[in-house]
């Protein structure tokens, strides 16, 4: 290298690979999950027991290893999210061809669409989520509902994340679409909610807009 370090011989396909995952349209927090699954640096149950951490190594879901491939994609819960996020969206997600999460991952996205990208880090995300809620409340989650909740936020991400296209029509190139109407006698209707366990209680707010805005 430029300043006389060793660099790997392949350099250039890692800086393409780590570029094509900090490119996938989604929130940078879901970014960050993909990232630590291909480090494996997430808190699973093996990585705290290997840490000499006290800790249940043990799958939440089927008391299986729980390692990253394990979690994200083999566990029966996984494989129930994913089959109920793969009725909407057309993922393949090669699970025989995994060696380990980094390469997964990386050869994942090298065949993803945009779309595909999306959808794979927040079904993550949404699995990793509902793991820690039946770690830390001990309640039941179904993947039913996580597979819901995955679709919805896709869509959402879908409508508020991505860059429109130009319009050749409008006169003026530097005008930004920023809102699209639905048509007359639609109502569309945003929603967001927050939760705050401190305290045991949750905020939701949402606005409605016919084609008149």
């Amino acid at each position: 290298s430029e300043k006389g370090k060793g660099l790997a011989s392949n350099i250039q396909v890692q800086e393409k690979e780590w570029k094509a995952l900090w490119s996938v349209n989604c929130p940078n927090k879901m970014k960050i999950v993909l990232w630590r699954f291909v480090h494996d640096c997430l808190p699973t149950g093996f990585q705290l027991v290997r840490r000499h951490i006290p800790a249940d190594d043990g799958c939440f879901f089927c008391n299986w290893t729980e390692r990253v491939g394990h979690l994200f994609l083999l566990c029966p819960f996984a494989r129930s999210v994913w089959k109920g996020v793969k009725e909407e969206f057309s993922v393949r997600l090669c699970r025989k061809d995994m060696v380990n999460g980094r390469q997964w991952m990386f050869d994942f996205l090298a065949h993803a669409s945009k779309l595909q990208a999306t959808v794979l880090a927040i079904t993550l995300c949404h699995i990793w989520e509902a793991r820690n809620e039946v770690r830390n409340n001990g309640t039941e989650v179904h993947p039913a509902r996580t597979a819901s909740k995955v679709c919805a936020y896709v869509c959402m991400v879908l409508q508020h994340c991505s860059k429109p296209k130009p319009d050749p029509r409008r006169e003026s190139s530097s005008s930004t679409l920023i809102w699209t109407p639905p048509p007359a006698g639609v109502v569309a209707v945003n929603v967001d909610a927050a939760l705050f366990p401190s305290i045991r209680q949750m905020r939701m707010g949402f606005v409605a807009r016919n084609h008149l805005g």
